[in-house]
């Protein structure tokens, strides 16, 4: 419920001096540009999106930073409030505390949220079908350093 959270954690726009452009910043952002700048992560990437097409693990968690400029706040809340909410969690204890006032104190925690009838179907992965029936072959470019041009054919 708070634009700030948005505008550090998923984009804003920056002026560092008053003569320079406005430049995107923002935690996911920086790191999905990152990633983005990895072979190893774009080949991770391109391989579970041509594996499981039709599925969430087809798609990257943090965004394509060409994309997350994409995303209004508006957007964002809906999707953390669908599933970032404790009906969509699943809770683990380990140890030798009394497990009723365990219970307890995590009843107290969870009594806070209401209802979220959506986070658990909309959080259901579907089986995925069997779409590949012989060997494919792709190809995706890659950044590449001009100083490794051995590494990167």
């Amino acid at each position: 419920s708070d634009p700030t959270v948005h505008a550090q954690e998923g984009w804003h726009l920056e002026l560092e001096k008053k003569e320079d452009p406005l430049v995107y910043k923002g935690v996911v952002y920086n790191e999905m540009k990152g990633v983005y700048s990895s072979p190893d992560s774009l080949l991770m990437r391109e391989s579970q999106r041509s594996l499981f097409p039709d599925n969430t693990y087809g798609v990257d968690s943090g965004g394509d930073p060409t994309k997350i400029p994409d995303l209004s706040f508006e957007q964002f809340a809906e999707f953390h409030g669908k599933f970032y909410h404790p009906a969509n969690s699943r809770i683990y204890f380990s140890g030798d505390d009394d497990v009723l006032k365990r219970l307890e104190i995590m009843a107290e925690y969870l009594d806070e949220f209401g209802e979220s009838p959506e986070s658990k179907p909309g959080s259901v992965i579907e089986w995925q079908k069997k779409t590949i029936a012989e060997p494919v072959w792709e190809r995706h470019p890659y950044p590449a350093g001009a100083d490794q041009p051995e590494t990167h054919n």
